[in-house]
């Protein structure tokens, strides 16, 4: 078995290759925006606006905060890069998730509900570390090919792909199973709670999917216990070349200000309804 630390190094430079600049955190904006009106959209139909004016708050500190670091910061450590790409992906895990706690507020459920969503939000998010934790502290890592481009190289064997396709047909059954057993059994005993809960589900999946990027956290502990070198990166994404044209130009243009002229409208519209 080999050390730790040779475990640790193949984790943090073949196994684990999340990186992330400041450009790449504030590109989550565009999403946060989206969810943010989705949620205050539901609460003005719901006449509740608690949450969605917590999710609606955070956007302008979240733009503040990757404003300075846009104009403080030149370079993008190894070890910085690491972590902005595990804080990125909870972050973004996390308001996916208290999106659907504007359905538990439009519900005009108990606290119960929320502490409940936020502490299965923190097991999962704890979850996602264990299969990385496993492999590494078992020295089930082995080096990894890569091409000339940085794409890996898959060589798997004939038994790794056989439990791969048991494994993807597994999750596909028990992703039927459980929706099957929530219309069939969970549902109709939830009462009142049922759409909301409903929602959250949702909501909480998403969650989890965009929560893919927090290993880079653990990436960023070991990068700093470790003291493994790795090179800098700009911290803003350079220029693409060629330069769009003019024609181009005004043409993406044209449909950003359409949609964005587009959603004023539809939330003023809300608002006006009785």
């Amino acid at each position: 078995m080999d050390s730790e630390r040779t475990q640790v190094e193949l984790y943090v430079t073949q196994y684990n290759r999340w990186f992330r600049n400041v450009d790449d955190l504030r590109g989550h904006l565009y999403l946060y925006g989206f969810l943010a009106y989705i949620s205050v959209i539901m609460g003005r139909i719901g006449h509740s606006y608690v949450w969605a004016s917590i999710l609606t708050a955070f956007i302008p500190l979240y733009w503040l905060a990757t404003t300075v670091m846009r104009r403080r910061m030149t370079q993008v450590s190894h070890f910085q890069g690491a972590l902005f790409g595990g804080l990125g992906s909870v972050l973004l895990s996390l308001y996916t998730t208290c999106v659907g706690l504007v359905y538990v507020e439009i519900g005009r459920l108990g606290p119960g509900y929320y502490v409940g969503v936020l502490v299965a939000w923190g097991i999962c998010t704890f979850l996602h570390f264990c299969p990385a934790l496993w492999r590494v502290r078992r020295g089930k890592l082995t080096p990894r090919k890569f091409d000339k481009y940085g794409f890996l190289i898959k060589e798997f064997t004939y038994e790794q792909r056989k439990w791969g396709a048991w494994l993807l047909l597994a999750i596909v059954v028990l992703f039927i199973l459980f929706w099957v057993a929530f219309a069939k059994l969970i549902y109709p005993r939830l009462g009142r709670a049922g759409a909301p809960m409903t929602m959250v589900l949702m909501t909480f999946m998403m969650g989890q999917f965009m929560e893919v990027g927090v290993t880079g956290l653990l990436k960023a502990y070991y990068i700093k216990k470790y003291d493994i070198p790795g090179e800098s990166r700009p911290a803003r994404d350079e220029r693409w070349e060629p330069k769009p044209s003019l024609g181009q130009r005004i043409w993406f243009g044209f449909w950003k200000w359409f949609m964005i002229i587009l959603a004023i409208l539809i939330l003023v519209g809300a608002f006006m309804l009785p």
